[in-house]
C-alpha cells in the first residue's frame, strides 16, 4: 500500500489545521513543510444539530 507522501518535501507527516472562510474548513498539511495537501469542510454535525433545533423551538413557540 502505497504511503501518503507531501509533493512539496516528500515527508509522510500530516495534520488537519482549522481555518475561517466563509464557512469553517480544515487544511491537511504536512506537518514539516506546512505545505497543503487538501481542504475538507468542518462537519462539526452537533452543532448544526443544536442550530436547527433552536430555530424548529422558535417557531413553535411563535406559532398560535
Amino acid at each position: 500500500m502505497p504511503e501518503p507522501t507531501c509533493i512539496k518535501c516528500g515527508k509522510h507527516n500530516f495534520m488537519g489545521v482549522p481555518f475561517e472562510l466563509c464557512r469553517p474548513v480544515i487544511f491537511v498539511q504536512c506537518s514539516s513543510c506546512g505545505g497543503v495537501v487538501g481542504v475538507l469542510e468542518d462537519m462539526n454535525l452537533k452543532t448544526e444539530f443544536e442550530n436547527i433545533w433552536a430555530k424548529l423551538t422558535e417557531i413553535e413557540v411563535s406559532m398560535p
